[in-house]
């Protein structure tokens, strides 16, 4: 978990929707990027679970800082059914209630914080600093994200082609062959 708390966490999609200041119930699913099951960070951060859905209920607290309250379904049970995941949503004011309450009343309310400060591009650009053009450290930080080619461009607004060439340029500039050796790459800024 050190890399995780060290800066991992800002590939979680979950991380993602707190810091764009969401609070609620959340399915894995529902907001991850469409190629995150085949992203790096799913596979070495997963590899070790048999998690085959997850949800989150995401309470925010004062002064920024926000708790998150995993529900996990683990093989060989199936993934979460509509209406259990409707019970879940049914819940969620008493939950926001309870954790709040609980934090403010005796709880820990830093155990296991992660750093509020973490500038994603930033540490992107660490992997080569003065190598990568800012289109660059954008696409690796979708690619890191578990975006696709085809999200990757479409979300830019580009041709799929011409995120090709990006990604063939990345892997020159920073000489390797793979995405698994970039998220490598990656981990070692962190």
């Amino acid at each position: 978990m050190e890399s995780y708390i060290r800066g991992l966490h800002m590939l979680d999609p979950f991380c993602r929707v707190d810091s764009d200041g969401h609070s609620g119930l959340f399915r894995l699913g529902d907001i991850a990027p469409e190629a995150f099951t085949s992203s790096e960070f799913y596979r070495r951060h997963y590899r070790f679970t048999d998690v085959i859905d997850e949800l989150r209920y995401i309470v925010h607290l004062d002064e920024g800082m926000s708790a998150h309250l995993f529900i996990e379904r683990e093989a060989p049970a199936s993934p979460f059914a509509v209406t259990e995941i409707a019970s879940f949503q049914s819940v969620l004011p008493l939950v926001t209630a309870f954790v709040r309450g609980q934090l403010r009343h005796g709880g820990n309310g830093d155990a296991g914080a992660l750093p509020t400060t973490f500038n994603l591009p930033e540490k992107v650009r660490a992997i080569a600093p003065d190598k990568l053009t800012e289109r660059e450290v954008e696409i690796i930080e979708m690619m890191l994200k578990g975006h696709s080619a085809k999200s990757v461009a479409r979300l830019l607004g580009i041709e799929a082609g011409t995120v090709a060439n990006h990604k063939r340029n990345i892997y020159a500039k920073l000489e390797i062959h793979s995405q698994a050796q970039l998220f490598d790459l990656f981990l070692r800024t962190l």
